[in-house]
């Protein structure tokens, strides 16, 4: 009788840029949750506490928010992987429509090459990494000044300028389309600058900041007639 064996499975030594962007965009949508939730854009109440990278984090459980949040971050995949996806923005809006905040996700990838992971084939190190980014981002309500009452976001992104067309014309964006932003939701008036977190892992490089206005909390002036 002979015996067969199955090859012994063992870690890949390298991650396809599909599977690298899987954990991009988990961290993204992570993060918005996070953001939304130390920054109080939402009550708290819609938010429901969940484990991820082996932390507690807050993340949403209103339907029609949370679905919104996915689909953004799901339909920034076909661009992703190209590595064409630049920054991420998330734009706290006042009650005006104004610019308040920007949560800048600034990112670098390289998907030309898989990733080597062969120093890391069980990604503890990534976990790490990934652990300590949104640990800080829970904190940065710490380092920004208080919001103005009713506040709102929008999501944007910064793309090469050869990508816009693709984006509104390939079907998987025909459900959830990106159009370009108004002028008057980019910019943020007399920005402070506020770095939080630079994360490098064998995935991507992704830096994280906020552009905060100096007016944000400046009292309203009264009129009279």
């Amino acid at each position: 009788m002979t015996v067969y064996s199955a090859v012994a499975c063992s870690p890949s030594p390298a991650m396809d840029f599909s599977m690298s962007s899987d954990i991009v965009l988990e961290l993204l949508e992570v993060a918005i949750n996070l953001i939304l939730y130390t920054r109080e854009i939402y009550p708290q109440a819609v938010f429901q506490r969940r484990k991820k990278y082996n932390i507690p984090v807050q993340m949403c459980i209103h339907p029609g928010l949370q679905s919104y949040i996915s689909e953004c971050v799901g339909s920034l995949r076909p661009v992703l992987e190209k590595g064409e996806v630049q920054k991420v923005v998330l734009v706290v809006l006042s009650a005006q429509g104004t610019p308040v905040e920007k949560f800048i996700f600034e990112i670098v990838q390289h998907p030309t090459r898989p990733h080597d992971i062969k120093q890391d084939p069980h990604l503890t190190r990534m976990e790490e990494a990934l652990r300590a980014f949104c640990l800080k981002l829970s904190i940065s309500d710490s380092l920004l000044q208080p919001l103005p009452p009713d506040c709102s976001f929008v999501m944007q992104i910064q793309v090469p300028g050869h990508v816009p067309a693709a984006l509104s014309s390939a079907p998987q964006h025909q459900e959830f389309p990106w159009v370009e932003a108004e002028k008057e939701q980019v910019e943020v008036s007399s920005p402070h600058l506020v770095p939080l977190k630079t994360l490098r892992t064998e995935v991507c490089k992704m830096q994280l900041y906020v552009e905060e206005s100096a007016s944000k909390t400046a009292p309203a002036t009264s009129t009279s007639h």
